[in-house]
Formats: C-alpha cells, sequence, structure tokens
C-alpha cells in the first residue's frame, strides 16, 4: 500500500485548521493551496494526505467530498474518521494506533512499503 508522507505534521495540522476555516472550492489543487497560503514545494504533499483521509475526490479533479462538508460541522470527528477509514490496516495491527510511539509506527509503516526510512519516518 502507497502511504502519503508529509515532511511537517505541524504545517499539516495547520493546513487542516485552515481547511476548517474557509469556504469549500469546487477543487482542490495547487493554485488552491497557494491561495490559502501554503505556497512552499513541501505542501504539495498535503493534496495526496487529504485524498488518503477522504477530504477530496481522488479523482474529479480533487473535487471536495461529503467528509469535507462533515469537517465543517464537526471537525474531530471527521478528520478522525477520515484517519480510520484511510488507515484502516494500520488500526486492525493497532486498534489505538493514535496512541503508539514513534518507533512503533515507523516500524509498522516500514514493514509495509519498501519506501527509504525518511520517507517512512513522514508517513
Amino acid at each position: 500500500m502507497k502511504f502519503p508522507t508529509v515532511q511537517s505534521s505541524d504545517k499539516f495540522k495547520s493546513f487542516l485548521r485552515k481547511l476548517d476555516e474557509v469556504g469549500m472550492p469546487d477543487k482542490v489543487d495547487l493554485p488552491y493551496l497557494k491561495s490559502i497560503g501554503f505556497n512552499s514545494s513541501s505542501h504539495r504533499s498535503f493534496i495526496p494526505a487529504i485524498k488518503f483521509i477522504g477530504l477530496v475526490e481522488d479523482k474529479r479533479g480533487g473535487a471536495p467530498t461529503a467528509r469535507w462538508k462533515d469537517m465543517k460541522s464537526n471537525f474531530e470527528q471527521a478528520i478522525g474518521e477520515g484517519v480510520k477509514e484511510g488507515y484502516h490496516a494500520l488500526f486492525q495491527t493497532y486498534p489505538n494506533a493514535h496512541h503508539q510511539d514513534q518507533e512503533a509506527l515507523f516500524r509498522y509503516f516500514k514493514g509495509q512499503t519498501s519506501e527509504s526510512n525518511d520517507k517512512v519516518k513522514n508517513m
């Protein structure tokens, strides 16, 4: 399975919070990221990550999904459901994956992919 990577989890969390603050676009693409203040090349990885957790369609040019709409009324629940859905296999292995330490998560992702250690650290 291919897992998304982001270089800065703090910036990604800020990005998710920003999505909760802004209106719903027709599609989420690089120009959209730039329009809401995420113009670094490292922010490009946010698009595959939000597709992975079901906030935008993988097809149709990245249109927001029903989960995006749900995020507006219940941010924590919508993001939590998306994470559990996208990382379903991880939560099968570790039902409390969100409480696992970095080493346990690193071992899990390293065993699931052939990516370099640097990429695995950013999954």
